[in-house]
């Protein structure tokens, strides 16, 4: 095979797989009395240099910053840090964990109150570092002192997803990130890897339970695809008063955040586990852990909150029905919210708690056992910062009762409705706008809240947890945000209550994107590992079905424009979704299967969200995504790949160019020996072909390599279901070995009024083939016997009637039954030509579609006009009125 191919240069950018906005969730600040937002921080964005003093959690739809002293959500420019959806609105301005109780028996310093608050608000009590013999580790000097943030796929990472890493990292625009910004974070990935702290708590998979990461033992926590890890203490008294003005209870703190790359609920959450260990000589009773936010749902003025004690979350949401942070990307307004997954543990005979994400009998977890509401310049404001009365303040409310400074509380919430007291206020429905709901009191404004859990008792030495998942919701208005709220946290809470044994996406495939001269094409033919991992690990009982690719409008909604699946039974993929409207799950399709066969590569040859040609420099967004498939589960039958956008630019041809076309065929010549097996080749990637003679050999029927002078560049390839080889040099190379039998070949005589639609068979224009390469046969190749077909014209048909007689299935909608519908007539008959003198009549039968021409009649709609096709609807398919042959006499 000779290739002469011209190498040139195609410029092009791959961009990131969210959208980044400015300008949403900027910083806040209120006058000195009591009302003061923030200790705003010295540094600005693009000044820290980016070695673990902050980091993101960012791996699917949800994005927040963590800070290793215990602070999050708030960015370094002291801008809202917390987005959903990730890269376009803020939703979180500041988040924190706190904590308190009553300290016994702390004899160093009688003149220490035993009452005593901490953690992270406006303010935070902790300084980075575990705790070693009673010494806090070196937070101003020790390199260890820092988040460590891990990917499992950190190796293969694309440049896009590191663009985009480093932009949120440094808080710069996407065209602002340098090699350098890149570099960074690449390497801050493979040194966390490699320094991971599992001596002093870091999760890992302990696959030998010896208590020690060893062998090929790797760092991680429950199967999630990103996961960040740092401690913190509370040991510097001074740093202690900061939050309320009291000293610190000797506690180290270890939070793992995690999250999973998805696109179904999981997708829109991220989790933090909070593992408290008493560090001192004292023991803490009547303590309560707390998570604290300020909210920003868009804009900060204009937001409502509640909760729900059923679910064990707490939610903010808009108070009116639009906000301009939304409508900037065409969005309803949003809602996030907080649930306690896991509350820290009591003991309980016969309950059984989950700690450490194992069961554990005789102990139960503590639900959210209050919630708590505050709202900037209203009589219900936030506690003192760095005074001992934001300590009272505070213990009354992590008890439930209304922050006031007293040493015993003396105000409660009141229900809205009833004016009854309650230590769950603003626990009604906002979706039905029933029962206790902000908004009957206090108009729209600057929110805050806090959901506590206890009371328990720590004693010295003693390990409590902590779990809770951050959500986030939109559906089609402000109000049913919430609704989908709190369908998400029903499925997240399911996950973890399942201890996280949930089936994964398969791996995103890699997605190499460049301009031609009016196209645009999208490989990810090229990585060999990735395709095996794609396309041949099952995740359980989910195995492999398709790819998916989209095209995303400039506000990054997306359009589906082509998918290629598994030439099966399969076809659409439907399942129960929450449906916008009316709140409840309805069954729809979620994935839209052809069988047209898998393909892995796409050509862009228009705006399809448009419906226009491609403009010239105009930037493209598009995606490609892997989806399985599991036909047993009628709940989660389908798993999808997060998207990884490529932003390409599309141009004009280079002048002084000579380009192959894109998926021009080449000539291949046998050099010696004679086989029945086939070699074709095709350009996919004109930018990356080489001149040179190439040579495809067979190692066995099934396997191939590809040599070009003496570089092997496909090593004993395996051309299964035959797709195109991985792309290399702009080269897709489809190889057929010797076959013992099979599909040899096909002819016709006389006049042809008939032809095939193209799944991807051997023959009759990609309409086919034998049966092993479609639905499956009970035939082996040794029964494979050559086939004559006798065909009428109209005339015979109007004059003797129709010479077939077969059996008739219906495709019957989208689960396709192909349940029998009786005996059809057929303008033809079939014959085993084995003894072409004495040939034997074989059966046929034939498919018809309940919304085509389901006459009982094989008259294939006519040229596909006639009727539509439920799966093509468009396309010129014959209404699928396809035809089996069989091996049993007629």
């Amino acid at each position: 095979m000779k290739v002469d191919l011209k190498r040139y240069i195609l410029l092009f950018l791959i961009g990131c797989g969210f959208f980044l906005s400015s300008g949403t969730g900027w910083a806040k600040e209120y006058d000195s009395d009591g009302q003061v937002k923030n200790t705003f921080l010295t540094k600005s964005p693009g000044q820290e240099e980016y070695a673990g003093e902050i980091s993101f959690i960012n791996i699917n739809n949800f994005s927040t910053i963590m800070r290793r002293d215990g602070n999050s959500g708030i960015l370094v420019s002291g801008n809202s840090g917390g987005f959903f959806p990730r890269g376009k609105v803020s939703v979180i301005y500041e988040d924190g964990l706190v904590w308190g109780g009553l300290v016994r028996g702390d004899d160093a310093d009688p003149t220490k109150p035993a009452k005593r608050v901490g953690g992270s608000t406006y303010s935070t009590s902790t300084y980075s570092g575990w705790v070693t013999a009673g010494v806090p580790l070196d937070w101003e000097n020790d390199p260890l002192a820092r988040i460590f943030r891990i990917r499992g796929d950190y190796l293969s990472l694309s440049p896009s997803a590191l663009q985009v890493d480093a932009s949120e990292i440094f808080e710069i625009g996407l065209s602002d990130v340098s090699d350098d910004h890149i570099a960074a974070v690449a390497e801050a990935y493979a040194r966390d890897w490699n320094e991971w702290p599992w001596e002093k708590g870091a999760p890992y998979y302990d696959d030998n339970d010896n208590g020690i990461m060893d062998g090929e033992e790797e760092p991680g926590l429950a199967k999630a695809d990103q996961v960040l890890w740092h401690a913190f203490n509370d040991f510097d008294d001074s740093r202690s008063k900061d939050l309320a003005g009291a000293p610190g209870m000797k506690l180290e703190i270890q939070v793992t955040t995690f999250g999973y790359a998805r696109t179904d609920e999981l997708g829109d959450v991220y989790f933090k586990k909070f593992r408290m260990v008493n560090k001192s000589a004292f023991t803490i009773d009547s303590m309560y852990l707390a998570q604290w936010c300020d909210p920003d749902v868009g804009q900060y003025a204009n937001d409502y909150s509640g909760c729900d004690t059923a679910l064990s979350i707490m939610f903010a949401y808009n108070g009116t029905p639009t906000d301009p942070d939304f409508d900037a990307f065409k969005l309803p307004p949003g809602a996030v919210g907080y649930d306690f997954l896991q509350g820290p543990i009591v003991p309980s005979p016969g309950d059984t708690a989950i700690f450490n994400l194992e069961k554990l009998p005789d102990y139960r977890n503590l639900p959210m056992t209050s919630y708590s509401y505050f709202i900037a310049g209203s009589p219900i404001a936030d506690p003192d910062q760095g005074e001992y009365t934001g300590t009272l303040q505070w213990y009354n409310m992590l008890q439930g009762f209304v922050p006031t400074a007293t040493e015993t509380p003396t105000e409660s919430y009141l229900n809205t409705v009833t004016f009854e007291e309650t230590k769950y206020p603003l626990a009604g429905d906002p979706v039905t706008f029933s029962g206790d709901i902000d908004g009957r009191l206090y108009g729209p404004g600057d929110r805050r809240m806090v959901m506590s859990s206890g009371p328990f008792t720590l004693n010295p030495d003693d390990v409590q947890e902590l779990v809770v998942g951050v959500l986030g919701g939109i559906s089609t208005d402000f109000r049913k945000s919430v609704g989908k709220l709190k369908f998400t946290d029903n499925v997240v809470q399911a996950a973890y209550d399942g201890l996280f044994d949930i089936a994964k996406p398969p791996v995103g495939p890699a997605v190499v994107s460049f301009p031609l001269q009016d196209k645009i094409v999208l490989d990810w033919g090229q990585n060999a590992d990735i395709i095996h991992d794609t396309e041949e690990v099952p995740s359980g009982a989910w195995d492999f079905e398709g790819y998916s690719v989209f095209q995303y409008d400039d506000l990054g909604i997306p359009k589906l424009v082509a998918n290629f699946d598994l030439i099966n039974l399969t076809g659409f993929i439907v399942a129960p979704v929450f449906d916008d409207a009316t709140g409840v799950l309805v069954v729809k399709p979620i994935r839209f299967g052809t069988n047209t066969g898998i393909q892995r590569y796409f050509v862009v040859e228009k705006d399809y969200i448009n419906d226009v040609p491609l403009t010239p420099g105009k930037k493209y967004n598009f995606a490609v995504t892997a989806y399985n498939y599991n036909e047993s589960n009628d709940i989660t039958p389908s798993l999808e790949s997060a998207p990884i956008i490529a932003i390409v630019t599309a141009q004009q041809a280079l002048p002084g160019n000579d380009y192959y076309a894109i998926n021009e065929q080449l000539t291949v010549t046998r050099e010696a020996g004679a086989s029945t097996g086939s070699v074709e080749a095709y350009v996919v990637n004109p930018s990356q072909t080489v001149t040179g003679d190439y040579a495809v050999t067979f190692a066995d029927p099934t396997h191939f390599n590809l040599v070009r002078g003496t570089d092997t560049l496909i090593s004993n390839y395996e051309n299964e279901n035959g797709l195109l080889s991985p792309l290399v040099e702009g080269l897709g190379v489809l190889g057929t070995g010797p076959t013992a039998g099979g599909f040899a070949g096909w002819d016709y005589d006389g006049n042809r009024w008939m032809s095939g639609v193209n799944w991807g068979g051997a023959g009759l224009f990609g309409g086919l083939d034998i049966g092993a390469n479609f639905f499956g046969s009970t035939l082996d190749e040794s029964e494979y016997v050559p086939v004559n077909t006798v065909w009428q014209d109209q005339a015979s048909v109007d004059a003797n009637g129709y010479v077939g007689k077969g059996q008739v299935y219906d495709r019957n909608g989208p689960v396709f039954d192909y349940l029998a519908q009786g005996i059809g007539e057929m303008p033809f008959s079939a014959f085993d030509d084995s003894d072409p003198a004495n040939p034997r009549r074989v059966n046929v039968c034939f498919v018809e579609d309940p919304s085509g021409s389901n006459n009982l009649i094989w008259d294939m709609g006519w040229d596909g006009f006639s009727y539509p096709d439920t799966m093509e609807n468009t396309m010129e398919t014959g209404a699928r009125e396809y035809l089996f042959i069989m091996n049993s006499s007629y």
